[in-house]
């Protein structure tokens, strides 16, 4: 679960940090960013499972494999990661939008 909703999340920063190269990879991006909050917020039930899960296997000093622990505290920031693109994006693709506009 970890590592699919780590790879989830991943692609999706990497699609919204995309070079908008054309108006129409503008329009993707606008609409990937106004959507992926969503998406963000959809994931959060097995966020916070995989949260539960880790607390519990600290809580009772259970060894947990460096990796996994690595990608627990890894798939646990990438939502505020995907969120703070998203704010970030959205301040800039007006810019890019009036930028590929005005080249039509």
């Amino acid at each position: 679960a970890i590592q699919l909703l780590t790879s989830d999340l991943t692609d999706l920063l990497t699609r919204l940090t995309a070079p908008a190269h054309d108006l129409e990879s503008v329009y993707a991006c606008k609409s990937l960013a106004a959507e992926a909050p969503h998406m963000v917020l959809a994931r959060q039930p097995v966020l916070e499972g995989i949260h539960s899960m880790m607390d519990l296997l600290n809580k009772f000093n259970y060894p947990v494999d460096e990796h996994v622990m690595d990608a627990s505290w890894e798939v646990r920031a990438l939502p505020d990661r995907v969120l703070d693109v998203c704010k970030t994006r959205s301040e800039e693709l007006p810019a890019e939008e009036k930028k590929y506009r005005e080249a039509l």
